[in-house]
């Protein structure tokens, strides 16, 4: 509830402008530190007196912190996403979010990206206009997002790996489909990792793995539309094809519905 609660003043701040504006960006830093270290400084202040750590309330079960930071990229999205108000302002905010989160990044790249690190890029991707973003920043977002789809993230706990697959696959659509060339020399990582993400959902029904494989279906539909990659893709058309079966196979209309369009690409 407090993160909520963060999330909301964030947004109000954010479209009042003026002098909580201030506050705004700081609100944006703090769900970004919380998001991809499980800490921040002081809120509203950069005063580190009283930092807050979310591996306290891994008392309570050992996926709570990282719950916390997925759902404190989650708020991030939601100040990003606000509707209201001028341009400049969601422009400076995004920009804040990523530049924080690239250096959080940049010192995790030996140990691979956490799932709250992960949630914030793909909330970041989804919620902004990437051609505002630098060329270089875009480049590494992407490798993020393909470097997230590993058994480690598709399988972690608590209901984790589902949202946090689901946003991967979510940004990666939004990649190929607006800016698919910083996506063309990782055809075969994207769809390897789209396939992993497929298998992973489970098969009982539930809405949440029905949305995560028809994400996947149309990620790898948005793949074979991107451009020159048909040659990238003959490697691994067996696979895809059994995916492909699979899904046809499905109780579920809307993925047979999905895995057809794909076949028909």
């Amino acid at each position: 509830d407090a993160i909520s609660l963060l999330g909301l003043l964030g947004s109000a701040a954010a479209c009042r402008g003026g002098p909580s504006a201030r506050a705004a960006d700081l609100i944006v830093q703090s769900l970004a530190d919380l998001a991809c270290a499980k800490q921040t400084v002081s809120l509203f202040t950069e005063d580190a007196q009283d930092p807050i750590h979310l591996s306290l309330f891994d008392a309570g079960g050992p996926d709570e912190s990282t719950k916390l930071a997925v759902q404190s990229a989650e708020q991030l999205g939601s100040i990003l996403s606000t509707e209201s108000g001028n341009l400049l302002w969601k422009q400076r905010l995004t920009h804040i979010a990523a530049k924080r989160i690239l250096e959080y990044a940049r010192m995790t790249n030996d140990h691979g990206a956490s799932p709250g690190l992960l949630a914030a890029v793909s909330h970041l991707i989804c919620s902004s206009k990437l051609e505002s973003l630098e060329p270089d920043c875009n480049e590494a977002f992407v490798r993020i997002v393909i470097s997230g789809f590993k058994p480690k993230f598709l399988k972690a706990g608590g209901g984790v790996g589902s949202t946090v697959t689901r946003l991967l696959l979510a940004s990666l659509i939004k990649i190929l489909c607006l800016l698919p060339e910083y996506a063309c020399d990782q055809v075969h990582s994207s769809v390897t990792g789209i396939m992993r993400a497929f298998v992973s959902a489970g098969s009982s029904g539930d809405a949440s793995d029905i949305a995560c494989k028809v994400l996947a279906l149309q990620a790898l539909a948005a793949v074979a539309q991107s451009g020159s990659t048909h040659e990238s893709l003959r490697a691994i058309k067996p696979a895809v094809c059994s995916v492909l079966g699979g899904a046809m196979n499905h109780p579920s209309g809307v993925l047979r519905q999905a895995a057809v369009e794909v076949r028909n690409t």
